[in-house]
């Protein structure tokens, strides 16, 4: 045997991993023991489905909209707090805190 006593398989696989580090790849473990693998990459994003939005019923599209108007409440607050003048419809809003507690504690 030629090449210090290794098998042909061994020679092969020096040469492949040689010709890797020249071209600065990694060889996969299937590529060492001689599989190839199937090329995955694409030119375009694989597109998938969008699933459907359910469709709500009142009850819920109206604790939606609760529970965005206590959102909008509490920015209000903080802004009240780090000293911001509000308008008045601003302050209509944080007026109106009292309410919509309570039709969303009607709701749930």
């Amino acid at each position: 045997m030629t090449g210090g006593g290794l098998s042909k398989k061994t020679l092969k696989l020096n040469k492949k991993r040689k010709a890797v580090k020249t071209q600065g790849a990694i060889l996969s473990k299937e590529q060492r023991v001689g599989k190839s693998l199937p090329e995955y990459k694409t030119k375009t994003p694989i597109e998938r489905p969008k699933p459907k939005p359910r469709a709500l019923n009142e009850t819920e599209k109206r604790v939606r909209a609760l529970n965005k108007k206590l959102r909008e409440i509490e920015e209000l607050q903080q802004l009240e707090k780090d000293g911001e003048t509000l308008d008045e419809q601003q302050l209509a809003k944080l007026d109106s805190l009292v309410e919509v507690l309570a039709k969303l504690e009607e709701l749930m």
